[in-house]
């Protein structure tokens, strides 16, 4: 067996690897996927009354401050 056809055996394992592996993760990160969706869209629903009521505040403080 030359060099060549060494490398060659080994791209193929490498890459039969990596295409066995994401078959396998592919599942998991769908569903992390999902999970981080939701977790992100509840993050937004509490938050953002907090938020946007803490930037009314800062806005008041800062016209007061700086009149």
């Amino acid at each position: 067996m030359t060099r060549m056809d060494s490398v060659r055996a080994a791209t193929d394992s490498a890459k039969e690897s990596v295409l066995h592996a994401a078959d396998v993760v592919a599942p998991y990160a769908g569903t992390a996927k999902d999970q981080a969706a939701r977790y992100a869209h509840e993050a937004r629903v509490r938050l953002a009354p907090r938020m946007s009521s803490a930037a009314r505040q800062a806005r008041a403080r800062a016209r007061v401050q700086y009149a």
